[in-house]
């Protein structure tokens, strides 16, 4: 069996509270308080607190904010090397 670690990256993330915080976000259809994300898994929900996280390539996904904030710390801008 083999073990295997994830590489550190650096993502972009934007916290998402109402229409016009991310761009890639469209309103909800039947609830003015949530959103639609086109990502890599589809269109996902989102709503208030939500974070849209952008890694290489455009590739878009939407993390609750609890789940986010478990997972990631904060990085230095100057480390990145986003290719986003």
């Amino acid at each position: 069996m083999y073990y295997k670690r994830r590489h550190p990256e650096i993502i972009e993330a934007v916290q998402w509270f109402k229409q016009g915080d991310h761009p890639n976000v469209t309103p909800h259809r039947f609830e003015p308080t949530h959103g639609w994300l086109k990502g890599v898994f589809g269109d996902q929900l989102v709503t208030p607190g939500c974070y849209i996280v952008t890694k290489g390539h455009n590739q878009r996904y939407c993390w609750g904010q609890e789940t986010f904030e478990l997972t990631f710390e904060r990085a230095d801008p100057s480390e990145a090397k986003f290719q986003g």
